[in-house]
């Protein structure tokens, strides 16, 4: 729309400064009758194209009316696909955005703890960015297979060569009575210590 509006500024521009050639040809002599006929064409031309540029204003400004923006949930914006002035098509991502209507830490505990854990205990999560921030949870699930499962690169034994390492389980806790204002501080990907109080 801004480009719009500058090629309306430059066609008023141009129409003012054809109306003052025409104006000051039209003051001089009658022998340069041809010139200032010239310059009235000029005029005319200038006109229309200011015409044209306020028409094409006016079909943005209703495009604009006529756009909507939503998002798949409520969160925080995070990431912009899109600048200022780019034009993107329907269902084209413009950002991302993270949902803080739920949110969760992922723990990885020992296979040996994992007998201790039962679904829906009650779990204390601390954030090391803001250690004066208590929190409460409960465990909500067991991811299905170890980390070592999910790496990049699984541990290859196919030499025969055996050591046994504890695997660690990946548990999702999910956060319990979260405030707003702390919604806004748990960014994912922060660092976090979780105490199970086991028997």
């Amino acid at each position: 729309m801004d480009a719009v509006e500058a090629e309306l500024a430059v066609a008023e521009a141009q129409f003012k400064a054809a109306k003052n050639q025409y104006k000051a040809s039209s003051a001089q002599s009658r022998g340069v009758k041809s010139q200032a006929i010239g310059q009235k064409s000029l005029i005319t031309l200038a006109e229309a194209l200011v015409k044209q540029r306020q028409a094409e204003l006016m079909l943005a400004k209703t495009q604009r009316s006529y756009t909507v923006i939503k998002a798949p949930c409520d969160g925080v914006v995070t990431k912009r696909s899109v600048d200022d002035g780019q034009f993107v098509t329907v269902g084209a991502p413009i950002c991302s955005a993270i949902d803080l209507s739920s949110l969760w830490v992922t723990a990885n505990f020992k296979e040996t703890q994992i007998n201790d854990l039962k679904l829906n205990q009650e779990v204390e999560v601390s954030i090391d960015a803001f250690p004066s921030m208590s929190l409460k949870g409960k465990i909500d699930s067991y991811i299905g297979a170890t980390g070592a499962k999910f790496s990049l690169l699984p541990p290859d034994n196919s030499t025969g060569n055996f050591v046994k390492i504890v695997q660690r389980v990946p548990v999702k806790i999910q956060l319990l009575g979260l405030t707003d204002e702390q919604r806004m501080l748990l960014l994912p990907g922060l660092s976090a210590y979780v105490s199970v109080a086991v028997k």
